[in-house]
């Protein structure tokens, strides 16, 4: 448990999805001091990022880092610079859980990736737990199904 009386304190905990290497990457930029880890086996340890080359980094176009937002109208938004990118995905975390959604063919238009953000699974999450902040980022693949490219992880919440 990471509820008292098993810790001093309290600690927030996000699930992350089933993510390893470099698919952790926009994570772990956007929160250097927060502690990552990852399945290894059946051992778990702490990530550390690769000192390989990374991925292209896209740009965040919208929403703003905190921003209230409305999964009915508004839209996570990166500019995607070309590359080798044959698939994109939204990976959405909150305190109930963490998700992957893969965007089809038409969420690129003019070097703008869009996509929906996930309006049931963010609602029942505050509900559940309290509104609290949720996290977003896309990630890029290329055709061997190899990170190709990823934007930086941003935190959120839902407008009321």
């Amino acid at each position: 448990s990471v509820h008292p009386p098993f810790t001093q304190e309290r600690v927030s905990l996000y699930p992350l999805p089933p993510l390893a290497g470099a698919e952790l990457l926009p994570v772990t930029l956007s929160e250097p001091a927060s502690p990552i880890y990852e399945w290894e086996g059946d051992r778990l340890h702490r990530f550390v990022p690769p000192s390989a080359p990374l991925p292209p980094e896209f740009q965040v176009l919208q929403p703003a880092p905190g921003a209230a937002v409305d999964p009915g109208r508004d839209l996570a938004e990166v500019a995607v610079p070309s590359g080798d990118h044959v698939r994109f995905r939204l990976i959405v975390v909150s305190r109930i859980n963490g998700a992957v959604f893969d965007l089809g063919a038409g969420a690129l238009r003019g070097g703008v990736l869009r996509a929906e953000f996930p309006r049931e699974m963010l609602a029942t999450s505050d509900r559940l737990y309290g509104r609290s902040a949720h996290y977003w980022w896309i990630e890029a693949r290329n055709a061997a199904g190899a990170v190709s490219g990823f934007s930086r992880m941003r935190a959120f919440h839902l407008a009321e």
